[in-house]
This record gives structure tokens, sequence and C-alpha cells, in this order.
């Protein structure tokens, strides 16, 4: 499996949702690509109802109330992609939205790096991301979880 970001979407506005502009599949030009071949590899595996229970589970660990999740939904129809990632929302039943990131599978003959390096890449985008929040007023997102597949 790919490796997982979690992080919030927070917004004052309960109708506003971080995939209001996302196409899915639709945005998608030429479906018979390679780069569409291995998006479609990425997605088919991910057991979104696991992602959804774990996402649950996280913020209840996080608002301290880990008996008492507040249960979530992830349409995996409706995602944005970029050259690495997929990403897709992650809709909690109190109006609260955060996002997974995924990352995408190769190309056919496309090199993302070994799965060794892809873990240490992820680990340092998700460290460096904390410590620049930490030590700055530059506005990130939290990273609320991460996993990636053990090699």
């Amino acid at each position: 499996m790919s490796e997982v970001t979690l992080s919030p979407q927070k917004t004052e506005n309960k109708t506003h949702r971080p995939s209001k502009t996302w196409e899915g599949w639709s945005g998608i030009t030429n479906p018979d690509s390679t780069y569409s071949v291995a998006m479609r590899e990425t997605i088919a595996p991910i057991n979104h109802e696991a992602l959804a229970q774990r996402a649950s589970n996280v913020r209840a660990r996080l608002e301290a109330s880990p008996g008492n999740p507040i249960p979530c939904t992830i349409d995996m129809s409706l995602f944005t992609e970029g050259w690495y990632n997929i990403v897709f929302e992650v809709a909690f039943e109190d109006g609260v939205y955060w996002i997974a990131r995924v990352r995408r599978e190769p190309e056919v003959e496309e090199d993302l790096g070994s799965e060794s390096e892809r873990t240490t890449e992820l680990e340092s985008e998700v460290y460096t991301m904390l410590y620049i929040k930490t030590n700055s007023t530059i506005p990130l997102p939290t990273v609320y979880d991460f996993d990636y597949p053990v090699t």
C-alpha cells in the first residue's frame, strides 16, 4: 500500500468542502495513459473503510475521547491529484474535513525511487513541516498521522 498522510482542512463555513472543485475521474483527460493506469493501480487496493476508521480513531485520540470516535466517510471517486500524490477528502459527520494524501504508484518504467527512498522522503516531509510549523509563522497544515508500507 502507498504512504498515507492525514491533515485537517478546517473551515468556519461547514458547507465549504476541500473537494468543492475536485473532478475525480472526470478530470482525467486520457483514461488510457500510463499515468491513469498508475492512478487506478493506486486507488484500487485502498481499503477506504479502514482508512476512514483510522481517521476516526486518530481524531478521537487527538481530542482525548478514544472511546467516542466521530464517524467519517471517504468518497473514493472524488479526488484530486498531483504528480506524486492522490488526495481524498475525509468527511466527518460533524462537518469537519481532513484530507488523506496517498502516494501514487509509479507509471510503467517511471522511477519514483525505491520503497526505502520513498519512506525516507515521506518522513522528511512530515518532520520538516513539523519543524517549520513549530519554529516559524509560515502557515502549514497539521499532519495528524502518517504511515508507509513496511518493507
